[in-house]
């Protein structure tokens, strides 16, 4: 019996980040779409329902931030699971880091977080973690 693959969305604004993250999940099995931006994000979302999400923090137009903290408010879409993928380990608000500044807020965490450079067998393990897989 042939299952469909899982759905991931890379939302990410560095094209090279975007393009290993893409490969490497592809690699393994998962059809994965793409989104440089918090807005373009929502429309890949709206258009095709991912099973997770890879969300980079710092990007233009609608950060990461705003866009998590819109993605679990949403009872549509509150349930998909997020990794956060971040190149700065620390953020603008206090110098805290990325899960510091996220725990401190009345949502949900995510389900998991990496700090780049990601290696490639780590975040397939930790995607079929989060997966259940």
């Amino acid at each position: 019996m042939t299952t469909e693959p899982k759905k991931i969305l890379v939302i990410e604004d560095e094209e090279d980040v975007v393009n290993f993250l893409k490969m490497a999940l592809e690699d393994a099995g998962y059809e994965v779409g793409t989104a440089y931006d918090g807005e373009e994000a929502w429309l890949r979302i709206r258009e095709n329902k991912p099973d997770l999400i890879t969300l980079d923090m710092i990007m233009p137009n609608k950060t990461g931030i705003g866009l998590y903290n819109e993605l679990r408010h949403s009872p549509e879409y509150k349930d998909i699971p997020i990794i956060v993928v971040t190149g700065v380990d620390t953020t603008s608000y206090g110098q805290m880091s990325c899960k510091e500044f996220l725990e401190k807020r009345a949502v949900r965490q995510p389900e998991a977080y990496l700090v780049k450079p990601i290696n490639a067998e780590e975040l397939v393990k930790t995607v079929r973690g989060v997966l259940g897989e």
